[in-house]
């Protein structure tokens, strides 16, 4: 009887590091060891001096739970120029870029804004970083933003930081948590070591079968 709960308590924790090696495998296939995954969202390369997009959302791509990982929109310029991007109200937005040439996006299709032209002559426009309508706001040559479901329900805008017209960036969007990598290494090292008690305690009870045939 004590051989059998040898072999089955060791199984049982071989099969628990089994999965546990298995869910850190898919997380670093996954996200990598940076804790991250990212999917390209479109390629911006506008003539006017802004991006303009209503209601602009981010969807996930798997059913993960809220709270879990956070959602984060990057553009990465393709000049090496400093970019802005930010969120605001629609109103506010549209009086910012007002006079301002700029393009208005009406959809995203196969990683291109579809987009009309709104004329204009003022060239360039008005410092993004200057003005207090933002409700989130980011500024460099690869800027991102904490997304959230607020953010979708304002106006996207995506500029040069000097105003200067001739956008060009490659836009991504991105999941992660800066605690789950560590807490995948916590459990891989977890599974090695109900890995090795599972060893232990099958090749006792291996010993102990053993020792029963010989007598």
């Amino acid at each position: 009887m004590k051989r059998f709960l040898l072999a089955m308590v060791g199984a049982v924790l071989l099969l628990v590091s089994l999965l546990g090696a298995a869910g850190v495998g898919w997380v670093l296939s996954v996200f990598g060891t940076d804790g991250r995954y990212e999917v390209p969202v479109a390629n911006v390369d506008v003539t006017g001096a802004a991006l303009y997009v209503n209601l602009f959302n981010v969807n996930r791509e798997a059913s993960i739970p809220d709270g879990l990982l956070d959602t984060y929109v990057e553009a990465r310029s393709e000049q090496g120029r400093s970019l802005f991007i930010g969120v605001g109200e629609q109103q506010t937005v549209q009086d910012f870029l007002l006079g301002v040439p700029y393009e208005a996006a009406s959809e995203l299709a196969g990683g291109q804004f579809v987009t009309r032209p709104v004329p204009g002559l003022k060239v360039p426009a008005p410092d993004p970083t200057a003005a207090d309508i933002w409700s989130i706001q980011a500024v460099g040559t690869a800027p991102r933003l904490l997304w959230t479901d607020e953010a979708g329900a304002g106006v996207f805008v995506l500029m040069n930081a000097d105003g200067s017209p001739g956008v060009a960036a490659e836009l991504t969007a991105s999941l992660e948590n800066p605690r789950l990598i560590p807490a995948t290494l916590t459990i891989a090292g977890l599974s090695l070591i109900l890995a090795i008690l599972g060893v232990i305690l099958l090749a006792k009870a291996s010993r102990k079968d053993a020792a029963a045939t010989h007598r």
